[in-house]
Order: C-alpha cells, then structure tokens, then sequence
C-alpha cells in the first residue's frame, strides 16, 4: 500500500492550477483535451450515488496514464481505491487534515487555496496537494515537501503563513492577497539569501539584525511566495534516510490498479490477430477410451466485439480432416459467469484477497483471490488473479467454477500472458488457456480437456481489416467467441458474416465393425445408428440411442435444479455364448447361451468437483443350451436381477479418478453348473477403482496411464469383473473369459503418434494381476501388448483398426483384432 501510495503521491504537483478559474494542463472531467496533466472528477451532489458510469469515466481516463482526483466530499469507501487523490471542497479546517488522511485510508488529499498564504498552510499542514486558482508555473517546485514551522515569519506583527522545506531547510512564506508590503521577519539569523517568486523570481536582499533576519517585500495586490534559503549546506539537499519493512497493497488497491492496467491495454490494444489451435479431449469412462478433436485457423480479436475464428485445418483423434467435412461438433463450454472475475464494478458479487507475493512467468506477481457470492443453489466460482506487481498487468488466471447449471458441471482452467512491446510499452496479451471440465451427458458423466493455443500474435497489425474481411468471404466455419460464450458466424450471402442463431446439438452416426476374439466362438460383427440430442425435443433434455439390432441401448436424462434424472434401457436380440476357462483350460460341456436385458433409472448431482450418480436397475437373464453343452450341466435359472450401482467422478487437472460400489439381487439362483456344483450366489457385491490420465506431449500426439482396481465378494462368471473386449475390464491381448477373478488390478500406458498427415498409430502395453479361487490364482500375471491405427476413410468415414497379442496369459495365446468405422450423417 504505502508503494502505491507513495506512487500517487509522487505523480501529483503540490500545486494544481484550478481548471475552473482560468488557464491550466488539468481538466474538469468529461471536458476534451488531448492529454491533460490531471482530471479532476466532480462527486454527485449525493456522494452515496456514485454510480457505474461514474466509476468507469474515472477508469477511462485512467487508462490515459493521468492522475484522476474526485472533487467534492469525501468520496465513498468503495471508489477510494480507484482515485489518485481527494479534492475536499469547501476547505475543511486545516487541523483536521491528518485526521481525513487517516479516514481516507493514506489517499492523498487536495484542497483549494485562494493564494500563496493559503497554500503554504495548508501544505505546511499535511495537504498532499493545493488547488489554486492561476499560480504561477514557478511554484510547483518551489512547494515541494513542506512541514510546519515552528517559528513562523512576521511582518507588521503578524504571523504569516510561514513553512519549512525539508529538501533543503528553506523558509517558504505564502503572503496574502493585499499585502501592503513592508519587512518580513525570520526569527533566526542562519539564513542566506532571500527570493521573490511570481512568474520570474526575484532576488530581495536578507538583512540580518538582532537574532533575525529581515527581508523588505513590497506591496503584492495578489498576494505571493517567499523563499528564504539557508547558508552554507544548507544551500544543498538534504538526505533523509528512512528504514522500513515492505508493505504490500490491500486487495482493493490491486484491483483498481489492475483495472487502470486493463483500461490502458484497451486502449494500446484494441485489436490484435493470431493463429488459434484449440485441442478437445473427451473420455468416456463407460467405453474406456477418449476422443479427440483440434482445430486451427487464423483468428481476429476486436474489442467490443469479441474473437472470431476461422476453422482452416482439423484433426479427429490426430488424422487431418477437412474441416468443411466435419459434422457440428458440440463443443460444450462452461456458462459465463454474468460478471466477469476482476470486472470493473461495484456491486458485491465478488469477494477478493491478497494471498501474497508469487513468481509467474519470470515476474514478481500479487495472488489475488477472489470468489463470487453464491446465490442460493447457485454456481460457486472461485480462483486466483497473479497481477504484476510493476505494471498491473494480468500473468495468469486460474479459475474454478463449481455446481454450474449447465452440460459442464464443474471446471478449473488457468490461462496464461505472454509479454509484447507496443508503442514502447510492455502488454501482456493471451497466449494459453488450459481446461479440464467435467460434463453430465446422457445420465452419465464425461471429462473434457480444453487446450487453446495462441500463437503468432500481431498486436494492431496494419492488415487487419483486410484479413478478417478475407476470412468472412471464404467458405470455411467460422465462430465467435464473446463474453457470453460461443455462437456460429454464418455466411450473409454479401461476403460478410452474421451471427447464427444457435449450434447443431443433435448428431447421427453410423457405426460398423467386427471383433475377432480368441475368447468367443466367432467373429462378432456389428453394425447401426448412435443417436445423440444435447436438447431432446427443444427442452432440458438430452437423448443417446444405439440402434445395432443385436444389441441396442438407450438413455434419456431430464434436469431437474442442478440434479438430472434418468431413464435406460438395454436390449439384446441375439443371445451369445458364454464358455468357463479353468487354470488355462477350457471347461468342455458347460458353454451356455445368455440374453441380457435392463431397465433402470438414475440419480445424478455434481457436488463440488465430483459427480455422483446412483443407478437402480432391473436385469432379466435368459439362459439357454449351446450345441455343445454337456447333458450334464445344469442351466442357471432364468432369472430378474436388481442392481444398485453408486459412483463417483472427480476432474483433478488432467486425471480423472473414478471410484464405485455395484450389488446384485437375483430373483431366483438355484445351485447350477456341471452336476450342479456351483453354489447359488444370489447376492454379490463389487466395488471398482479407476485412475486415469491423459495428456499431449507434443502435438497431434497422445499419452495415456491407466490403473484399475477391483474387487468383490459372491462373484461368479455373470457377475465377476472379468477381463476382455466385452468384459467388466480391458487388458490388451488377454482374450475373453479366460480368467473369472474375485480381485483384479490392472495398470497400463499407450502413446499415439502421428505418422502422416492421414495416419496416427497407437502403441500400448497393459499389465495385470488377478485373484481367481477356482484356478488357483493369487496375483497370477497378465499382461499384453497392442497396436492401433486410425485413418481418415472415404465418405467422411473415421476408421479405426487395432491388434493386441498377450505376452502372458492362461491357456493358447491368440491375437484380438478389431476394426471400427465411424460416419457422421
């Protein structure tokens, strides 16, 4: 604080010539001027109405890089902090200065001055500055620094308006209008030389007589400025030494020196142009795998108006694609808060604190918290503001929204300046923004890492009309980017562009392929439509639907104040073998045929940064014999089976951690199997945990590490988290139903890399331990290798195609192939 005010202090004249009575480099707010020295700011008649206009004129000129003093009162706590000092009219005694510099919080404090008597009081009392009409230009440096005398001059007996300079011990006397002139007195004889001070100083002889010194003055109709100067050193500086400790800034003080930064930015900056690359990560944690999509193209930031972006070049899951081929992509975003952190304003909706002092990016920062007030049930944000402690200028930003309303339920993001040179000044100006939300879709949950790229920033280039007119006139997609989110910028028919009315948020995909298992009798074919609708039938609804006639599955989720219920459904048309592997060996006789239906309904609510969902489920099982099933083997009875599954899902950066409880009651499970020797497990319980991260270590690539843990207890090879393409975990190679384990542990990586502009491939390694009482197993190793490759196909087709081979593993070792296509209609 005292650096700041100290700052002020020195940016302010002792002396301001009042705009309002003639001639002078200030101004009276809202007058024009080119660059005043100073404005001054008139208060409203009721200091208590000081408004939003009102703050931001004062910000305005601010940005200028001028003083701003209020003019008036006192002015109200609230803007205190954005003003460079205090212009309190009428005069208020000059015995209460400190006492109103106190109450001021150290803001300096003005006051007018009819002439040099009334200045050099009120100097000599504690005025930061005077506010006289017309003063002559000489006495800006002949006012600097004064304290009171303690022995004031005297002419004709009385006391004159007497100071002590402290830079060099001088005398300063303010003579009065009218003066008659005449001797003036100094009570002291250590004094040197004596000057007259107007528009020109003038040199007055100093007569020592009598323990005194007496200078001969004449008459002055306005009154005017005597400088009595000490012999000797006392002609010279003096140094004054002064030892403290730091003092850091209150809250309020950066703020308001951060938002003069920001206003002068906009003004240095209005405009500025760049090539954006935004990378979008969405894993899905019920398919265990995660999406990519970046985009790049030139794009164009105007004040008032906000980023428009051309979409040039794209890439799904790090294949180059055309942009003009993709579909509408739903690229879910936060809702805007409606004020912005550190937003010019002076409403409480924030609240901000200074944490200290911190390093970013190589400069000394301030860490300004701040957090909005919550409404009831409202969203919580909250985050941290790394201000420069020179400059004011924002470094970084890291924000944390919470329990938000929307898609996106929870999110952390920090964005990151780079410095530039404009005009001879340093700006800092966008250069990264890094995003991990997590996402309510479809009843379930979904985590999206955001990575926005600025590089190749031009501050004000000459060209910029012309570039973005360019980028309007061409075919390509183009979005806008304001303070109120992101709308489409569509083609006007004129070369122009004009903003849409809203994005695409139902999508239709057709899927195909088949998986080549060593685990199953033959190679599984499928094949439909996947259906996704972000706003089911116009309303706070979403739909997902996958139509592959064998197997087909549906969810539909109503929200309801930051909760969503929902509905599923799952049917199976065509009934797959199931066979049992012992210690390696396939069991003969006792593969079985199992249909698979559910009907179930979901709980959802994110609290905090983590997303509960319960799910409560009623599961039809059908069992039927297979050509080789034994004659003895006893089927299990068909059966209904209610699930109760608990989970929880929470973002932490760039890993998302995922920890759930599922039990099973089975309506009727009598003792089955060969001679009926397994027991009737009609209870079961498991409980998994999850562990992923995902990253990009250079672009166009991806890093994956995995872990997973599960156990439970009555397990059996319906309900036991058995590894496989289709099974309750993945480990590459390891084929399908070769192990049936109570407890599983499995930790793997993957690096994809691109190798061409239409080819990325996929290496991964996974390994695993299982727990199996049937087999013998305690901690028996699994582990496997694989391979993938993903292609853009024709007709808009992405095509995937993968192969993994287990290096250790029960029984015959066999590769898993699987081929996927995918189409947007």
């Amino acid at each position: 604080m005292l650096a700041l005010l100290l700052a002020a202090a020195t940016a302010l004249p002792p002396v301001v010539a009042d705009p309002r009575s003639g001639p002078s480099d200030w101004i009276v707010g809202g007058a024009e001027a080119a660059s005043p020295a100073g404005v001054l700011v008139p208060l409203p008649a009721e200091s208590g109405s000081v408004d939003q206009a009102w703050l931001e004129t004062v910000v305005g000129w601010s940005a200028r890089g001028v003083p701003v003093l209020s003019l008036g009162g006192l002015p109200p706590e609230s803007v205190r902090v954005y003003l460079d000092g205090a212009v309190l009219e009428p005069a208020p005694p000059l015995a209460t200065l400190p006492q109103l510099r106190g109450e001021l919080g150290g803001l300096p404090v003005l006051v007018p001055a009819a002439d040099a008597a009334e200045a050099v009081a009120a100097l000599a009392a504690g005025a930061s500055a005077v506010l006289v009409p017309q003063p002559p230009l000489l006495w800006r440096a002949e006012l600097v620094d004064l304290v009171e005398e303690p022995h004031p001059a005297v002419a004709a007996g009385v006391p004159l308006a007497t100071a002590m300079r402290t830079a060099d011990l001088a005398s300063v006397v303010g003579l009065p209008r009218g003066f008659p002139g005449g001797e003036v007195v100094l009570p002291s004889t250590w004094y040197a030389a004596a000057r007259l001070v107007g528009e020109e100083a003038q040199e007055l002889p100093a007569v020592v007589s009598h323990e005194s010194v007496r200078v001969r003055v004449p008459a002055l109709a306005g009154g005017g400025l005597l400088v009595v100067t000490r012999p000797g050193e006392g002609e010279g500086r003096v140094e004054l030494v002064e030892v403290q400790g730091e003092r850091l800034p209150t809250a309020a003080e950066v703020l308001a020196r951060h938002q003069r930064a920001a206003a002068r930015l906009g003004r240095l900056v209005p405009f500025w142009e760049a090539t954006q690359r935004l990378l979008v990560r969405v894993w899905v944690g019920e398919l265990g795998r995660s999406f990519e999509v970046e985009l790049e193209g030139p794009v164009f930031w105007a004040e008032g108006v906000g980023s428009d972006w051309e979409i040039a070049r794209a890439w799904v899951d790090g294949v180059a694609w055309d942009p003009a081929d993709l579909p509408e992509l739903p690229l879910l975003e936060p809702e805007r808060p409606p004020v912005p952190p550190l937003a010019l304003r002076l409403d409480p909706a924030w609240v901000f604190q200074l944490e200290g002092v911190a390093q970013r990016a190589g400069r000394r920062c301030y860490a300004l918290a701040f957090r909005q007030v919550p409404s009831a049930g409202g969203a919580k944000r909250s985050g941290t503001a790394f201000i420069d402690a020179e400059s004011f200028a924002l470094v970084e930003l890291e924000e944390r929204a919470l329990e938000l309303p929307g898609d996106v339920r929870a999110t952390r993001s920090v964005s990151r300046l780079a410095p530039s040179q404009v005009d001879g000044e340093t700006v800092w100006l966008p250069r990264q923004v890094v995003a991990d939300d997590l996402l309510s879709v479809f009843g379930g949950s979904a985590t999206v890492h955001r990575q926005l790229t600025l590089t190749n920033l031009v501050p004000r280039p000459s060209s910029f009309e012309i570039d973005r007119s360019a980028a309007y006139a061409r075919p390509l997609r183009m979005l806008r980017e304001t303070a109120g989110g992101v709308v489409p910028l569509l083609p006007d028919g004129r070369g122009g562009r004009t903003v849409g009315g809203g994005r695409d948020v139902s999508h239709t995909f057709l899927i195909g392929g088949v998986v080549v298992d060593p685990g199953l009798d033959f190679p599984v074919p499928f094949g439909g439509l996947q259906i996704q609708d972000y706003a089911f039938r116009g309303r706070n609804e979403q739909l997902r639907a996958l139509i592959a006639g064998a197997i087909n599955d549906a969810a539909w989720t109503k929200r309801l104040d930051g909760s969503e219920l929902t509905a599923r459904a799952f049917l199976q048309l065509y009934p797959f073998g199931n066979s049992v592997w012992v210690a390696g060996e396939e069991r003969e006789g006792e593969t079985v045929e199992v249909l698979h239906q559910r009907l179930g309904a979901g709980f959802a609510r994110t609290l905090g940064a983590t997303r509960w969902l319960l799910d409560v489920g009623l599961d039809r099982w059908d069992f039927r014999r297979a050509e080789e099933t034994a004659a003895a083997f006893v089927l299990p009875q068909d059966t209904l089976e209610g699930r109760v599954r608990l989970e929880t899902r929470t973002v932490l950066g760039a890993t998302t951690v995922t920890v759930a409880g599922e039990a099973g009651w089975r309506q009727r499970w009598e003792a089955w199997g060969m001679s009926a020797e397994n027991p009737p497990q009609r209870h079961w319980r498991q409980i998994q945990l999850g562990l992923v991260r995902e990253t990009t270590p250079f672009p166009l690539a991806k890093l994956s590490l995995r872990a997973e843990l599960a156990t439970g207890s009555h397990l059996d090879r319906f309900s036991a988290p058995s590894p496989g393409r289709f099974g309750g975990a993945k480990v590459l190679g390891i084929a399908s139903g070769r192990v049936l384990p109570e407890r599983l542990v499995v930790a793997g990586g993957s690096l994809a890399l691109p190798v061409g502009p239409r080819l990325r491939a996929r290496m991964g390694a996974d390994v695993a331990w299982v727990w199996e009482e049937l087999s013998g197993y305690s901690a028996r190793l699994l582990s496997g290798v694989g391979v993938a490759l993903s292609a853009k196909g024709p007709w808009r087709t992405m095509l995937e195609a993968s192969a993994s081979y287990p290096l250790a593993t029960p029984g015959p070792r066999g590769a898993v192939v699987e081929l996927f296509l995918l189409r947007p209609l």
